[in-house]
């Protein structure tokens, strides 16, 4: 449009120009304003800032949109990295559930966290402490306060099952007395401890024996004392309990391109195997080339049902090298998973726990192989087979000096 305005703005003072044979500086001085856009053309301006500006916009905007695309990376990383705990703070409670045994207590009660100095010194401050007097009223009575005074609980099979013991020999409470049909009676643990100290005090009584020595192991036993769980010997509890697949993860180092090179043709060993049939072991597709999730460096993994479980787990022991790998069930407790119920193969590396969730459904995975968690229950083992061939098992060991007996109960 500019153009075809100077355009013909030209033509005009060329035909002007013919007309005049003479010419005057006026006439020349009319052309040179004709040919300056500012004096007369007043739209031509305006169209070329319009212009100039939708240009620097467009040559502007690939910028903006990768400025944004980085902001955005960066937000998303640093929330990826943020610890979990700081974006979802944990209650005091949650962290006696972490560090704990399961107890019904914490089910239950809300247990504040006291700050407390132990006096653990050898003589008796003056007057002495009343959990260091051997006798007396006042000691009888605080120890009577902090042990027997403390009621039983009552809790249901499924909490009988959840602490390691066998819901046949535990102490069911009378139907009559009106707690139901499913009520164990139980103690906490504990003041359980306590009580037995309370009766070591008493009894500890014989004027012969250094009485600081004895003072000093009541308080230090009541303070750290403790039982470890008994394990679990009932059938149909054990048998639902147990894992039905496992996970290998295989580290390496980044920086060192001989173990790359050597986890990756370990991978590639097992496939092969797979495919040959030797066992059923599944590498994930994607192999972590750099730390993901709780695993400190590279790493892959590979599921293998319970089914396959030891012939991996030989092929693998006897075929890492110097590579380490980590093996855990899995279940519906991912982080006691990787933090109590693991084992390594070389040297073990520091895994990030705090990734994990402690609860959840058991991830499903391949379940087109009809393995593990996914076998059928027509292939399942009935607790009757299995107490036959434990029968049988137990009768052909009889005469094996080498062989420890089952216990008779």
């Amino acid at each position: 449009m500019n153009e075809t305005h100077r355009s013909s703005t030209d033509s005009s003072e060329a035909s002007h120009t013919e007309d005049g044979l003479s010419g005057s500086f006026e006439a020349n001085e009319d052309v040179e304003k004709a040919l300056l856009p500012h004096m007369d053309i007043k739209s031509g301006p305006q169209n070329i800032g319009k212009e100039t500006s939708w240009l620097k916009l467009c040559s502007r905007w690939p910028f903006l949109v990768t400025f944004l695309n980085i902001s955005l990376f960066i937000a998303s990383f640093t929330l990826w990295l943020w610890p979990a705990p700081l974006r979802h703070p944990f209650k005091t409670q949650d962290y006696w559930k972490e560090t704990s045994f399961y107890s019904p207590i914490l089910e239950r009660f809300d247990i504040p966290k006291i700050s407390r100095v132990t006096n653990g010194t050898l003589y008796d401050t003056n007057p002495p402490s009343v959990l260091r007097q051997r006798i007396g009223k006042e000691a009888d009575k605080e120890w009577h306060r902090i042990g027997d005074h403390v009621w039983p609980l009552v809790i249901g099979e499924a909490d009988v099952k959840q602490l390691g013991k066998d819901p046949r020999v535990a102490v069911k409470i009378p139907e009559d007395l009106g707690y139901g049909s499913d009520a164990y009676i139980a103690q906490t643990e504990v003041f359980h401890h306590l009580h037995c100290l309370d009766m070591l005090r008493r009894e500890v009584s014989y004027e012969h024996c250094h009485q600081q020595d004895i003072s000093q192991c009541l308080i230090m036993t009541m303070v750290t004392q403790s039982t470890p769980p008994t394990p679990q010997t009932d059938l149909k509890t054990v048998v639902e309990a147990r894992t039905r697949e496992w996970h290998f993860h295989i580290y390496f180092l980044l920086q060192s391109p001989t173990e790359t090179a050597a986890a990756l043709a370990l991978r590639d060993a097992v496939l092969r195997l797979r495919r040959d049939g030797a066992f059923v072991a599944v590498p994930l597709f994607r192999v972590n080339e750099f730390p993901i999730g709780p695993h400190p460096a590279g790493s892959y993994e590979i599921w293998v049902p319970d089914s396959s479980f030891s012939d991996v787990f030989f092929y693998l022991a006897a075929n890492r090298g110097n590579l380490s790998v980590l093996v855990h069930p899995l279940t519906s407790s991912q982080r006691r998973d990787h933090e109590t119920r693991n084992a390594w193969m070389g040297t073990p590396w520091p895994i990030y726990l705090d990734s994990l969730p402690s609860d959840g459904d058991v991830p499903l995975q391949y379940p087109e192989l009809g393995l593990g968690w996914s076998t059928s229950p027509e292939q399942e083992i009935s607790l009757e087979e299995r107490l036959r061939r434990g029968a049988k098992v137990e009768a052909l060991l009889a005469n094996d000096p080498e062989a420890a007996p089952a216990p008779e109960d």
